[in-house]
């Protein structure tokens, strides 16, 4: 695991001799020995805006932010991987999509991110885990939330994927404190590795 990180690590330091955070961000164990090190302050976090819902506040995308940091992934496109050409255009605020004025490729912005493809509202998703995480047993969080088995695996695996995206979450809108925080990885880390274990057995079995 170590020479893992390491050689990791050494594919990700820049020509200024800086960890790339970006890449950090989409390696869970990278992300991992980042905090350890006392890089999570420097670590990105999720462009995400505080908005009132009554006398509760929830945290949720904000999409000019994640606009602004997008570039076009068409191969054939002349801006493909290009950041900051004024190309990019608004598609649709309510589906999240984005377009590129060149070549007219269109794509959602949280592609790579925890919120991608989320059809639940992410605070019920984390709920959920949360509930779970605290020993509440699957059938009762299914009966109570009113949601299904697979989708809580799907939620188990997709958590796991993108730790510092909902650490964040779990930190500002959950308001959960780091005992709870550590308890609530402790149990996404086991319990996706066996969900993983169980598709894949499904799948070639």
């Amino acid at each position: 695991m170590l020479l893992f990180v390491l050689h990791e690590l050494w594919s990700i330091i820049d020509d200024a001799g800086s960890v790339v955070s970006s890449v950090v961000s989409s390696h869970p164990t990278l992300l991992l020995f980042h905090m350890l090190a006392g890089n999570l302050d420097r670590a990105p976090s999720p462009f995400l805006r505080m908005k009132p819902n009554g006398e509760r506040v929830r945290m949720e995308l904000d999409f000019d932010k994640y606009k602004a940091q997008q570039c076009c992934d068409n191969p054939a496109c002349q801006y493909n991987g290009k950041m900051g050409e004024d190309n990019i255009r608004t598609h649709s605020r309510q589906h999240q999509q984005v377009y590129c004025n060149a070549c007219n490729n269109i794509w959602v912005i949280t592609k790579g991110t925890f919120f991608y493809n989320l059809k639940a509202p992410v605070a019920l998703v984390l709920e959920v885990l949360r509930l779970l995480s605290e020993g509440m047993g699957l059938r009762a969080v299914c009966r109570t939330k009113g949601v299904t088995p697979d989708a809580v695996g799907a939620w188990l695996i997709k958590a796991a994927e993108h730790m510092h995206e909902v650490t964040v979450y779990l930190e500002r809108a959950m308001h959960l404190t780091q005992c709870q925080i550590d308890e609530f990885w402790s149990y996404i880390q086991k319990k996706s590795s066996a969900q993983r274990r169980r598709k894949s057995t499904n799948r070639f079995g």
